[in-house]
C-alpha cells in the first residue's frame, strides 16, 4: 500500500501529467473534459452491488475528511471514480493524494469482503 500525505487546504498545487503518473497507482488514468481540464478516473469492480455501495460510503466518509469530493458513478457490480480540483481547474497533489486513500481502501475492502 502506499502512503497518502496529510494535506491542508494552504498547501494544495497544481501537478503536472507527468507528476502524477508517476505517483499515482496503477489503473488510475489520466484524461481530459470537454474544457481540456485533466482528471483522474479510476474503475472499480465488485462482487455484488452492495459491495460497489459499501466502497462508496467509505470513500464519501474520507471525501468528507478532506472537503474533496469526487464525482461517483455507481452501476451493478461497478464504480468509477474521477477526481480534480475544481478550484486549480485541474490536477492537484491533493488529487493524487486521495487517489492513494482510495486505493488503499478498495485493498483493504478486498481482502476483507473477497
Amino acid at each position: 500500500m502506499r502512503k497518502a500525505i496529510e494535506l491542508s487546504v494552504e498547501k494544495v498545487f497544481k501537478v503536472s501529467i507527468e507528476e502524477a503518473r508517476k505517483e499515482l497507482p496503477i489503473g488510475w488514468a489520466i484524461l481530459a473534459n470537454l474544457e481540456n481540464i485533466s482528471y483522474i478516473k479510476r474503475h472499480f469492480d465488485f462482487n455484488s452491488y452492495l459491495d460497489g455501495v459499501n466502497f462508496v460510503t467509505e470513500v464519501a466518509k474520507v471525501a468528507e475528511g478532506m472537503n474533496h469530493h469526487p464525482d461517483i458513478t455507481i452501476r451493478f457490480r461497478k464504480v468509477d471514480i474521477e477526481i480534480f480540483t475544481h478550484s486549480h481547474k485541474g490536477l492537484t497533489n491533493l488529487d493524487v493524494s486521495f487517489a492513494i486513500q482510495i486505493e488503499n481502501l478498495y485493498i483493504s475492502f478486498n481482502k476483507s469482503n473477497f
